[in-house]
């Protein structure tokens, strides 16, 4: 774990285990700040940020006033990561690797999802 220095504020760098537990496993505003983090030092995790927009397209989550709340409430940095991260997250969906539960219509929800950003 290491600590980093923004101008927005001072954050934990935690590994994806460890993010994992800190959002609870949701998409949450603290989910897309750590991974715009992530992001941004140049360490996404494609894989995991498709399988966690995978699970809450089947909890139903997957919902534009997520997005519209964190942005009230984020940097411009963060959302200019987003913006980055969107389509290469929309790419990764096609790659092959493995996503649990990644169906068609998980695809076409989550993509509608990261048109938000």
């Amino acid at each position: 774990m290491t600590t980093n220095l923004q101008p927005n504020a001072l954050f934990t760098d935690l590994d994806e285990t460890a993010m994992e537990t800190t959002t609870g496993g949701r998409v949450t505003n603290r989910f897309l700040n750590r991974w715009a983090a992530r992001v941004i030092a140049g360490t996404p995790n494609l894989g995991r940020i498709s399988q966690r927009f995978v699970n809450e397209f089947y909890l139903g989550n997957l919902r534009a006033v997520r997005v519209t709340n964190w942005s009230a409430t984020t940097t411009d940095a963060n959302k200019a990561a987003w913006k980055t991260a969107a389509p290469l997250v929309s790419s990764y969906l096609d790659s092959g690797a493995p996503i649990t539960g990644l169906t068609s219509a998980a695809t076409t929800s989550v993509r509608s999802f990261l048109t938000l950003f």
